[in-house]
């Protein structure tokens, strides 16, 4: 597997670098909590570590499947714009999938708003639906308004939360089956990205 991984160009120890560094924090953090703080403070940092977990399942699973397929020419590779404020998550997505398609990431869903309208080039949107400001729901309907054809091309990432939910239920029906739910299952991702039609760059 080392040798598969190093193919693409990333050592296979960088995602259990991520979740050991991630479980060490949680670890030296809660150890200089007052106890009566420690029970929610563990429960959030076990529930990152989780997640940091889960996102460096998605990025081992995205190479080895990436190493599998020819990579495509930088004219015709698919322009996937990722949204999300988690900077791990967004981290490992972009480096799964830029051996096969161009892409971008931002942490911000307004600068990604105003990247999208200028450009107006991409194939894929991966957002998340909850975020600070401007959730994915926000950006859908700001894109409708202005770049249509590019709302069109957004896939939502849910994480499963009350807030998720929330979201979830101002879509309308027939984009509902646009979400996919953390932790990813990346072949199903890389089929709904290839299942986009290209707009012409």
């Amino acid at each position: 597997m080392g040798e598969l991984i190093t193919s693409v160009g990333l050592p296979l120890k960088i995602a259990n670098s991520i979740t050991r560094s991630c479980l060490e924090q949680a670890v030296a953090q809660t150890r200089e909590l007052p106890s009566h703080q420690v029970p929610t403070a563990v429960a959030d940092k076990i529930e990152r570590a989780w997640l940091a977990c889960s996102a460096s399942q998605v990025f081992l699973n995205g190479l080895l499947l990436l190493s599998r397929r020819k990579s495509l020419q930088a004219e015709t590779a698919a322009q996937v714009v990722i949204v999300d404020d988690d900077e791990l998550t967004a981290a490992l997505l972009h480096e799964a999938l830029r051996a096969s398609y161009g892409v971008r990431r931002f942490s911000s869903a307004a600068d990604a708003v105003r990247a999208i309208e200028r450009d107006r080039d991409v194939d894929v949107i991966l957002c998340k639906l909850v975020m600070p400001g401007m959730s994915g729901v926000d950006v859908r309907e700001r894109l409708r308004r202005t770049v249509p054809e590019q709302a069109k091309r957004m896939l939502f990432l849910a994480e499963g939360t009350d807030e998720d939910c929330a979201e979830l239920a101002r879509l309308p029906p027939d984009v509902r089956s646009r979400v996919l739910h953390k932790p990813l299952d990346f072949e199903h991702l890389l089929w709904a990205i290839e299942s986009q039609p290209r707009t012409q760059h």
